[in-house]
């Protein structure tokens, strides 16, 4: 190679290698970019330490004091004593607990020019009917103030109003202003303290709040499904009129709450809702029922089937149980031993359960709209409680007025409850949401390779604008509105966190600096409490009796709450507590929940104590709330000891289960099967003479020549064309509802679990065509086989659904049949073999048939086992010929 091409190849190569330097780094570089737009972490950490906005729930007082010319009142030096004594009572409680949050009081004190009517009655006013019809305000409410001889007393209505009867040695300014105070802001001191839990962790030595571990998480919406459990359908059918008692009685307590949440409804009817505990019975009363610990077994939720806990918005069950015959009537014990009044019970954020005892001699009974008043009266106390609605009432034990309340209204929610829950609920939403961004703004953070979209950006701003909205409009007392943007806040900082972009990039991150260096780096800074802290403040879920505790003196219901924190028997899980900044809660159910981690830690003795090594055997503390995106390396080094589901292990405690007790196998088919011959096939089949009803309904009824005659329509020729009612058979409309089930001496038998009508179609007797001789071959081949199911077919031919069949060869034979066969002809001029019920037939009931048994080559008749008074004792006692007849 000579010098020149030496050099023009060492220019070449140079000249390579640069170009691939200014071309491909700067390539590299963009393609290797990871794009982040830039999140206000300023700002949001401003929003969790509270350093942008406070939350402030103003209230407006307006009093009307009445005229008095022997003490007359100098209102306006009245109403800035007033106030200034309101706020200082508010900012009072707020410094001590240092809370970012507090009430705030502006008034207005005005004559009562309508006041001689009322000075002086004892008895009870309407204090709604008061003063001039007032512009219904959230956080806007009057108070009118009057002398009078007797004690002090105040009187509650249902719309923002109430009624203040002072005593006229007191009728003074300096007196009011220390009465009125000290005695309205007892009625507003439980919402201030639910509101301060809010944004501080409970302490161990403060009892956990019981109405917010009753209530449901806030959702925008709710489901409520009411079931009708009847535990036994043969002895007592029930139906219920449900939907016209939840639009007359439930309806306008949910037309309330639509401001807060939209709520629809369903309901269902379960027949055979089985127990998985066991009442007792009180020999001395003659009544079963059950002890408290027995309440968080009551829900047979292996074998009910109610709503899915995964569905997109938050179910209550509303259960109305109706026990059996052999365990009626059926009573609620409270922990003193003693049946309560309603006998019903609430499950804390899951829902209520009445159990209702009828005494009826019919073996079927309906609950009309007005016999379920008082049962939708007891659901609606229930989903107070579910809800979040507190009855407003005053929180001081020792109050020194006496307190009269107006009569419930229609809506079973007042104006004063309403409020009290729209403010609750706004402030939910706040510290959710600022709680959500907080923990996106730590991820982000902490992991510098993780993609942020545009989209997230807005999300984010999007949210803290509505946060900002829902401050302001909380100032100027436009409750409504802060609610709504709370809210939007809310559902923006999860739609961000949650994107799926978010997810991918950093599982992205994760597999490329692995997992457990990224899991310990992210939620190091998350603020979490200590485990004492823990174990400390573990709140428990316990079902509650509902003994109309709101109408119960307040002695009684302070007994009866230490009574239920006290008793361990209630224990359903672990609650979470909800702490600042890190109160988060991914998932509050289902096997992979952190509850079930918490209940696991909290189980004793060996076992215990190996899981607990197992799940710390990385050497790293296992987070309260681990991030869902990284749960997965949890599972991977879980060990769960397998355990049998729950719904095998309760059917087989009830005997439904047998090891040695299995039908026999066989293959369903969809048509007979003929064996010997080829089907036939028709060249032209019957054609009734019937016309399409004129009014759109089904045609050829009980006059069709075709149905008389037993023959099926074709739907080629039938003049009724798809309005035809004479094609059962072919379109399979038979009893969907059927269960095989063991009976004991008779074998296996076919049970409906649905109402059957007297004629309707149950279901079509399938199997092998033979012939007679054919039959006696098979029969002869299987000396040692017990179960042989042979009906005959049609001119000396047998069905045999020994090998191929349906599940109407489990039908038993009866004496005193409910049930019997029919043979139709089919358009193809074949014939189709039907069980028809005899009469009607309830849920749970067995069916059976005459099969009118002949025995063959001089066999033994077998014993007839069907018990009832009129058995003829063996199966073929009538030794006609066979037909319409089956064995097994």
């Amino acid at each position: 190679m000579s010098q020149t091409d030496t050099d023009r190849t060492r220019r070449l190569i140079i000249a390579s290698f640069w170009a691939v330097i200014l071309i491909g780094l700067p390539l590299w570089w963009k393609t290797t970019e990871v794009y982040r737009a830039q999140l206000p972490f300023t700002e949001i950490e401003q929003w969790s330490r509270w350093e942008t906005s406070n939350l402030v729930f103003p209230l407006h007082f307006i009093f009307y004091f009445a005229e008095e010319d022997e003490t007359p009142i100098e209102l306006e030096q009245l109403s800035r004593n007033l106030e200034r004594a309101f706020n200082k009572q508010f900012s009072r409680d707020a410094e001590v607990d240092g809370l970012v949050t507090q009430l705030s009081v502006t008034v207005d004190s005005v004559k009562w020019e309508q006041s001689d009517k009322i000075v002086g009655r004892e008895n009870e006013i309407d204090v709604d009917s008061l003063g001039n019809p007032m512009e219904e305000v959230n956080g806007r409410y009057e108070f009118y103030i009057s002398p009078g001889s007797g004690d002090m007393r105040v009187d509650l209505g249902n719309s923002r109003r109430a009624f203040v009867q002072i005593n006229r040695k007191d009728w003074n300014e300096t007196a009011i202003t220390k009465i009125l105070p000290s005695l309205l802001v007892s009625f507003f001191h439980s919402e201030y303290l639910l509101l301060s839990a809010l944004f501080k962790p409970p302490s161990s030595e403060e009892k956990p709040n019981i109405d917010n571990m009753r209530a449901m998480k806030y959702s925008p919406r709710y489901q409520i499904t009411f079931s009708l459990m009847n535990a036994c359908p043969s002895t007592l059918l029930v139906d219920w009129n449900i939907e016209e008692a939840v639009n007359m009685y439930l309806k306008p307590f949910l037309d309330e709450l639509k401001i807060l949440s939209e709520v629809t409804v369903d309901s269902q009817v379960q027949y055979y809702a089985q127990l998985t505990v066991t009442p007792e019975k009180n020999e001395n009363e003659g009544y079963y029922y059950l002890r408290p610990e027995m309440l968080p077994h009551f829900v047979n939720s292996a074998e009910w089937n109610l709503a899915s806990a995964v569905s997109s918005y938050p179910t209550l069950n509303m259960i109305l149980y109706i026990p059996e015959a052999n365990q009626s009537p059926l009573r609620i014990h409270n922990s003193k031993g003693h049946p309560i009044d309603n006998n019903a019970f609430l499950i804390p954020r899951w829902g209520g359960i009445v159990i209702n005892n009828f005494q009826t001699s019919n073996n079927s009974y309906t609950l009309t709209v007005e016999k379920l008043k008082p049962i939708i009266e007891i659901f609606i106390s229930q989903l107070r409680g579910l809800l979040g609605v507190r009855k407003f009432t005053s929180d001081d034990k020792e109050l020194s007025a006496k307190v009269r309340y107006a009569p419930p209204p229609s809506t079973a929610i007042t104006a004063w409850e309403l409020d009290n829950l729209i403010r609750r609920r706004t402030a939910e939403n706040i510290v959710a949401a600022i709680s959500t961004l907080k923990s996106l703004s730590q991820l982000v953070s902490e992991i510098p390779n993780m993609v942020v979209l545009d989209h997230i950006q807005t999300e984010v701003l999007q949210a803290l604008d509505s946060l900002k909205e829902a401050c302001e409009n909380l100032r100027t007392m436009h409750y409504v509105a802060a609610l709504n943007h709370a809210k939007q806040a809310l559902e923006r900082s999860e739609s961000a966190f949650f994107d799926p972009t978010m997810e991918a990039s950093s599982q992205r991150v994760k597999c490329s600096q692995g997992a457990s260096l990224i899991n310990s780096a992210v939620l190091k800074k998350i603020e979490q409490p200590s485990d004492k802290a823990k174990s400390e403040n573990q709140h428990v879920k316990k079902p509650e009796l509902c003994q109309d505790s709101e109408d119960s003196s307040d002695e009684e219901e302070v007994e009866e709450e230490e009574e239920s924190e006290n008793d361990d028997a209630f224990l359903l899980h672990q609650a979470q507590p909800e702490y600042p900044g890190a109160g988060k809660q991914y998932l509050t159910c289902g096997l992979y929940s952190i509850d079930l981690k918490i209940d696991e830690l909290r189980s004793s003795g060996r076992f215990a104590r190996k899981r607990k090594r197992r799940l710390d055997r990385d050497g790293r503390k296992k987070p309260l709330m681990p991030l869902p995106i990284y749960f997965g390396e949890y599972l991977a080094n879980k060990e769960q000891d397998f355990d049998m589901p729950w719904d095998i292990v309760a059917a087989y405690h009830r005997g439904l289960i047998h090891r040695e007790k299995r039908p026999s196998p066989y293959i369903k088919i969809r048509s007979n099967i003929f064996k010997e011959r080829k089907r036939k096939k028709a060249s032209k089949p019957p054609i009734c003479q019937c016309k399409p009803p004129a009014d759109g309904s089904m045609g050829c009824g009980k006059n069709c020549l075709n149905r008389i005659m037993y023959y099926e329509c074709s739907p080629k020729y039938c003049p009724c064309d798809e309005l035809c009612s004479n094609q059962r058979f072919q379109k399979g409309q038979s009893v969907q509802g059927l269960k095989v089930i063991w009976t004991g001496d008779r074998g296996f038998g076919l049970m409906t679990v649905e109402p059957i009508r007297k004629g309707q179609f149950i279901i079509e007797y399938r199997g092998e065509v033979l012939s007679r001789e054919s039959c006696f071959a098979r029969m002869k081949s299987r000396p040692n086989r017990k179960n042989l199911y042979f009906l005959e077919y049609n001119n000396g031919e047998v069905l045999d659904a020994s090998e191929k069949g349906t599940d109407a060869r489990y039908i038993n034979h009866s004496c005193a049949p409910n049930c019997h066969i029919e043979k139709w002809l089919a358009p193809c001029g074949e014939q189709y073999v039907g069980v028809f019920a005899s009469q009607n037939i309830p849920p749970g009931a067995e069916l059976s048939y005459d099969y009118q048994f002949e025995a063959c080559d001089g066999a033994n008749c077998q014993p007839c086992f069907c018990g009832v008074e009129n058995c003829r004792g063996e199966i073929g006692t009538s030794k006609s010929k066979m037909y319409n007849n089956g064995g097994k």
